[in-house]
């Protein structure tokens, strides 16, 4: 079951690109992709500024949910007008909702070009899958075609979401919204596309390129993938976990143990705060010995040693279950009690 609204306004913030059909890469990687990295990676700095000493930030685990345009649309009749240079005259919204049952798809799949991404834990036992597909063009009526074009779609289990090859004059953009049985597997794959997953308990699979994976109180397997210049934010006390980022990844601890293992590894920096009193052992890989930084409360309990050309940073007995690898970059250990201490100094 599937239903439609449009809406119309006379505004336009800037937008992200949608791909152009199934399975086929965007010819465009001009200047509209460079805006479309900067707004799907969102509060992420530029990776130059992004490599210094700073601890992770807290509100990038805040386990929040970002209006769409077509939710603000509706509360409030209109929307905030975001000044653009390349504001199209006319731009229209449509919402969607594809529902489906757990008996049709025991385990959702969905393949996603350019969009924001959202996909909750419920308690229900069937998904709903919500688009707010949004385009804007010289006309009212180029702008309702270049919409039209953006569509949710079922391939058998898969679920795929096809839109327009836009330019910065005549841009679409894509906010999906889906809530989930928490015990249901998901899988996706995504291009362009920023990924946001709570509180699943099921396997979680994500990779996506050039945008950012968070993950909120997932307690399943997951493996999760960023590819150029992707960067994966991590909350959680539990789970078997798997981040590969091709730029950094941040990582917040939220209980005294971690129950499973996790494997971190960042071409760049790898941002971890810690509970105090926290108790698992870990190990971090750095080239130089100068790329490890501790500044927790357990700090004078971590070891060093060289393996393989590498710098060894160890904390805790036994085997470590938890691993953070910098290829060419940091790895900064933060306790959050400390930063919390620092942010209500300031």
């Amino acid at each position: 079951m599937s239903s439609h609204h449009n809406f119309n306004y006379s505004s336009h913030p800037p937008a992200v690109r949608m791909s152009t059909e199934e399975g086929k890469p965007m010819r465009h990687r001009g200047p509209f992709a460079l805006l479309t990295i900067a707004t799907l990676l969102g509060c992420t700095a530029s990776p130059r500024r992004n490599a210094g000493m700073e601890p992770a930030a807290l509100f990038l685990f805040a386990r929040t949910h970002t209006p769409t345009p077509c939710e603000s649309q509706a509360q409030t009749g209109a929307r905030l007008v975001v000044r653009s240079p390349n504001r199209p005259a006319h731009s229209v919204l449509r919402a969607e909702q594809l529902s489906l049952s757990r008996a049709e798809v025991p385990a959702l799949s969905m393949r996603v070009g350019p969009a924001q991404l959202e996909v909750t834990g419920e308690t229900a036992d069937n998904y709903s899958v919500q688009l707010c597909a949004e385009a804007g063009a010289a006309s009212e009526k180029d702008a309702q075609a270049l919409l039209e074009q953006v569509r949710l779609s079922r391939a058998d289990k898969m679920v795929l979401l096809t839109g327009t090859q836009a330019t910065a004059e005549w841009p679409s953009s894509a906010y999906v919204q889906v809530q989930a049985p928490q015990d249901a597997p998901i899988a996706i794959d995504g291009e362009y596309a920023a990924i946001r997953v709570m509180g699943m308990r099921a396997p979680v699979k994500l990779s996506t390129t050039h945008a950012r994976i968070t993950l909120i109180d997932t307690t399943g397997d997951v493996d999760a993938k960023a590819a150029e210049f992707g960067v994966i934010d991590f909350s959680g006390e539990r789970g078997h976990v798997r981040l590969d980022s091709a730029w950094e990844v941040n990582l917040n601890f939220t209980g005294e143990r971690f129950e499973g293992s996790l494997d971190a590894k960042a071409a760049q920096p790898v941002r971890v705060l810690l509970p105090p009193g926290f108790a698992s052992s870990f190990e971090a890989t750095v080239r130089r010995k100068t790329d490890f930084a501790c500044r927790a409360d357990l700090c004078d309990r971590v070891s060093v040693h060289k393996k393989d050309g590498k710098f060894v940073f160890t904390y805790g007995s036994g085997e470590p279950a938890l691993h953070f690898t910098s290829e060419n970059g940091l790895v900064l250990v933060d306790s959050t009690d400390r930063l919390q201490a620092v942010s209500r100094r300031h």
